[in-house]
């Protein structure tokens, strides 16, 4: 019995090792493997937050280790915030958020994230497409859209006003099922989907944009 309970700490590091090693950050991994899939700012807290949704298109097998925001900086090369260490590492085929610590009060459009991991830093600014949403929370907190699965309709708590509008659906690959231009006002859209599964509602107004998950069920 002796034996066998000074064995069990070799086998768990034994155990552990070997799952690290089947997870290998190699040379193969580039910056095209990585893009940004959603931006949001916080400015409730102090310094603000920016918040970038980077996905890394790697294998399941890959991993990028103590991956983080460095620095961002635009294209004059003036530092528009800092992030910090945050995560042991990054699998291949997901997303993880990275925080920006950050003076600015909007999302800026001309940025560079400086986005370190093992021993390399990527340097880049290319969005995930299609599904990309910018997200200002300042200046959308009061409006919220929602999914009714009985009646199958997208709608808002309120009514949003404007000229023109771009509704799009998507599926969980980033195909667009359906697209539609809408004039006055938005307050729900029918979703004519049979199929079962997760698909994202995008609609698009002047310089704002909202995007909402939903999923179709048998």
């Amino acid at each position: 019995m002796k034996r066998y309970k000074n064995m069990m700490p070799t086998k768990i590091i034994l155990s552990i090792f070997l799952v690290f090693q089947s997870l290998s950050s190699n040379a193969q991994i580039n910056c095209d493997s990585f893009c940004i899939k959603e931006i949001l700012i916080d400015t409730s807290s102090n310094p603000n937050l920016l918040r970038y949704v980077i996905n890394f298109r790697g294998a399941n097998t890959e991993c990028i280790y103590y991956p983080f925001i460095s620095a961002l900086t635009n294209s004059n090369n003036d530092t528009l915030g800092t992030g910090g260490l945050s995560f042991f590492g990054q699998i291949g085929g997901t997303a993880e958020v990275y925080e920006v610590s950050t003076t600015l009060d909007t999302i800026p459009t001309d940025f560079l994230i400086h986005f370190a991991f093992d021993t390399s830093v990527c340097i880049f600014n290319n969005l995930c497409d299609p599904v990309i949403s910018f997200t200002d929370f300042s200046l959308l907190e009061n409006y919220q859209i929602f999914f009714n699965p009985t009646q199958k309709l997208i709608s808002s708590n309120t009514t949003i006003l404007f000229e023109k509008a771009y509704i799009s659906i998507y599926d969980l690959n980033g195909r667009i099922i359906s697209t539609n231009n809408i004039f006055d006002k938005f307050d729900s859209f029918p979703v004519q989907i049979t199929n079962p599964g997760l698909y994202f509602f995008e609609i698009r107004w002047n310089d704002k944009r909202l995007i909402e998950p939903f999923t179709i069920s048998n």
